[in-house]
Formats: structure tokens, sequence, C-alpha cells
């Protein structure tokens, strides 16, 4: 069995999200329609658009501890991860994991597109 998803099926709006600014178009694939614990995303940020700084981890009351893998499809991007700043292009990806506190930034003057894939049931991989 198979299921085809379509651009524009499933998309939504974070706005200001953990306190960032400005709006990340989301793309979600296959929500409840795989046995994985993980949602599969792509984002898309206008120029200047921010997901702002937090942590997954025990304390989170939506995700709890949660990973997350960020790769850059198009555009350019600055991540703090647990104070180091990097700068990522087309190609670069990141893993930020549980109890990592994390940000990310278009720094680009075009949109920046990102593969987002997030673990959301690790906490019971986590002793």
């Amino acid at each position: 069995m198979y299921h085809v998803e379509r651009a524009g099926q499933n998309k939504f709006d974070y706005i200001n999200l953990h306190g960032g600014n400005g709006e990340i178009l989301v793309q979600r694939y296959f929500e409840k329609l795989h046995d994985w614990n993980c949602d599969i995303d792509i984002w898309e940020l206008a120029p200047g658009v921010t997901e702002g700084v937090h942590t997954h981890d025990e304390n989170d009351p939506e995700y709890g501890l949660m990973d997350e893998i960020y790769v850059v499809l198009d555009g350019k991007a600055e991540m703090t991860i647990d104070g180091s700043l990097e700068r990522l292009e087309r190609g670069d990806a990141v893993i930020c994991k549980a109890r990592s506190d994390h940000s990310l930034k278009n720094i680009g003057d075009s949109l920046l597109r990102v593969l987002f894939i997030s673990d959301s049931e690790i906490n019971s991989k986590i002793a």
C-alpha cells in the first residue's frame, strides 16, 4: 500500500514559533499515516524570520524530549546551538539533540527552505 502527498495538501503556519519573529509556512508530510514517531516537514521562512531559542526537555509540556534534524534545501540560515553560532547553506544539516538550546534564522535575502524531521518519542529511548 502507498500514499501520495501533494504539495499544499497539509500546510499550516507557525506564527512567532518559540518566541521567534514572523511566519513559518510548514508542509507536513504523511501525518499519522506511518508507524514512526516523527514529523517530516518542509519549512519556509522569509528573510529575517526566526524560530526562537528553545529547548525540548523533560519540562517541555507540548513536545517533551525531542531530537530535531534541520537540512537546508535552499537559502542561508543561522542557528545557535548551545551557544555556538553556525551558518548554514544549501545542503548543510544540523541535528539538535534533546536538551539542547537552539534557534533558527533566515539570514539570506531569499526564501529559506528547510527539511525538518523530529523524533517526538525519544522519551522511551533516554534513560
